[in-house]
């Protein structure tokens, strides 16, 4: 039975898609499918957010540990030259990063 409750769905004949004779139901319908778009778009805009977080945290750790590893007098395999070359990069893409992210206002935009 189930298998013909999700064919009767994909052709529309579940009672969702029905037209309803009621400009009450319809307004109600349309109601429900805003409600639920703006919750979707809210939560994907939060985890977003918290991407762009982890992001930036994790190029500013890598900042961090690569000179605390050279201080530290351990044989590093990569030459200092290396090193510097990726913590310029580094440090030129956190800027990056949290500009264009601070810019774009996701948690403003999740609030709404």
């Amino acid at each position: 039975m189930p298998f013909f409750d999700v064919f009767k769905a994909l052709l529309g004949h579940n009672g969702y898609k029905a037209n309803s004779d009621s400009p009450a139901e319809n307004f109600l319908r349309t109601l429900y499918t805003a409600s639920k778009c703006r919750y979707v778009a809210s939560s994907r805009l939060k985890n977003k957010g918290m991407f762009a977080f982890a992001t930036t945290t994790a190029l500013s750790l890598g900042l961090i540990f690569i000179p605390l590893m050279q201080n530290a007098g351990l044989e590093l395999s990569l030459p200092d030259q290396v090193l510097n070359m990726i913590q310029i990069f580094l440090a030129v893409s956190v800027l990056v990063y949290s500009t264009i992210n601070s810019q774009a206002g996701y948690q403003v935009g999740a609030e709404n």
